[in-house]
């Protein structure tokens, strides 16, 4: 797995706001990156339950960037 990018996403208030306020512009920008360096992200998430994911994955195409993504929400699960 070459040329991915991981994106660890926490759930903090500041971050709601921001991806509710800006979610397109920075979406858009991030995807127009991944096509411009034909890179892939992978995204690990916890408490955003895949909210992360979900969202990059409502764009048209996702599956030339987007790798997979990982949602890993108990306690128990993260010290497997």
């Amino acid at each position: 797995m070459q040329n991915l990018i991981l994106i660890q996403a926490k759930r903090h208030h500041y971050l709601d706001r921001i991806m509710l306020n800006n979610r397109f512009f920075l979406t858009r920008k991030l995807i127009h990156l991944l096509y411009e360096r034909e890179l892939k992200i992978v995204t690990a998430e916890s408490c955003t339950g895949g909210m992360l994911a979900s969202l990059l994955t409502t764009y048209p195409k996702s599956s030339h960037w987007f790798d997979r993504g990982f949602v890993t929400y108990s306690n128990a699960a993260k010290i497997q």
